[in-house]
């Protein structure tokens, strides 16, 4: 084999005696030319009129590596068509109004629902809500014997540091609003307080159930229980936010009530709102100044109401609240002349 081999060598022209060589030291290596190019990037009509076949040649051709396989990228996948990109039918809030059942044996499910209270298991703190729950709706009575335990209950769960315990609270404190009715006027200036100092949250789901059980109570409730369990929660709080809700919930309370029912009532209660609505007309958040003012111009329409302000406003303060009334009287008939003209 090694004599035919030299044989083969000598009959190899010049030209073909680089190639040979380099063959000869790794035959892995395709062969090149004097100028360095690699045969095989050249067209095959190049490799066949410069290259000679040769018979050593054919003894160990020239590897190709298989070509990468390709990594799918986003720009490789295939596009979604447009109906399934469509967002399908929106969820349901688990904690919105709805029917739940009735139980066969509420007082056993009233003891179970203090017993999952007590629990420091969340999961089963949001059970023993929706024991409350379920008891407000469809058996007030049984709920109504316990109602300052369980209203004890709801006011430690509505500060749990979890949101979904905490939000469960919330919408069950609207529930016993909404089915004992006045029957939670004792009750009521413990819970609206723990209710507006949770409208601070950052939560928008949760200040959003925390003004539906506020707007449950003054629905619900005793007006006046309802106006002062406002005013002591959130008149003086620090937080806009609380303000803000407190003005929110106290004006829709004012207009339920009436000017003349409001001011022709108790002394103590023409005491407590006069002052009130007007230290929110003057607060410094805007939203909160504007609810004030909107309070303000709506009793201005008493006939005793510039009596009751000297009365019950402090003398460095009457004079702006009394120009803040004419303001308000001045732009309220310019707003109704121009709607007569239209």
């Amino acid at each position: 084999m090694k004599r035919s081999l030299r044989h083969t060598v000598r009959d190899v022209s010049p030209d073909d005696a680089a190639p040979l060589k380099d063959l000869q030291l790794n035959s892995s290596l395709p062969a090149q030319t004097k100028t360095g190019v690699i045969l095989d990037d050249l067209p095959s009509s190049s490799r066949n009129a410069r290259t000679p076949r040769s018979p050593v040649k054919s003894l160990s051709p020239p590897l190709h590596p298989s070509p990468p396989t390709a990594v799918p990228t986003k720009n490789m996948l295939p596009r979604r068509r447009r109906d399934e990109l469509k967002p399908g039918p929106p969820r349901k809030d688990p904690h919105e109004q709805q029917t739940l059942r009735t139980f066969s044996d509420p007082d056993l499910a009233l003891a179970q629902s203090f017993s999952l209270l007590s629990s420091d298991d969340w999961e089963k703190k949001i059970e023993g809500l929706m024991f409350i729950r379920r008891l407000a709706q469809h058996h007030s009575d049984v709920l109504g014997s316990r109602r300052h335990d369980v209203c004890i209950v709801l006011i430690q769960e509505v500060q749990n540091l979890r949101s979904a315990v905490s939000r469960m609270a919330v919408v069950s404190l609207r529930e016993l609003y909404s089915s004992l009715q006045k029957g939670m006027d004792q009750e009521v200036e413990a819970t609206a307080k723990v209710l507006l100092h949770k409208a601070a949250e950052s939560n928008a789901f949760i200040r959003q159930d925390v003004d539906t059980a506020l707007d449950s109570m003054v629905q619900n409730c005793t007006p006046i229980r309802s106006m002062n369990a406002l005013l002591a929660g959130g008149l003086c709080h620090l937080n806009a936010a609380v303000r803000k809700c407190t003005a929110l919930h106290l004006a829709t309370l004012v207009e339920k009530i009436g000017a003349g029912r409001l001011l022709s009532g108790a002394k103590d209660v023409i005491a407590r709102i006069i002052p009130a609505v007007s230290k929110l007309a003057q607060d410094a958040s805007q939203e909160t100044r504007r609810l004030g003012r909107r309070m303000l111009l709506f009793l201005s329409s008493h006939h005793d109401f510039d009596k009751m302000v000297e009365k019950c406003i402090p003398a460095k303060d009457l004079a702006t609240i009394r120009n803040t009334v004419l303001t308000l009287k001045s732009k309220e008939r310019t707003k109704v002349s121009r709607n007569a003209k239209i």
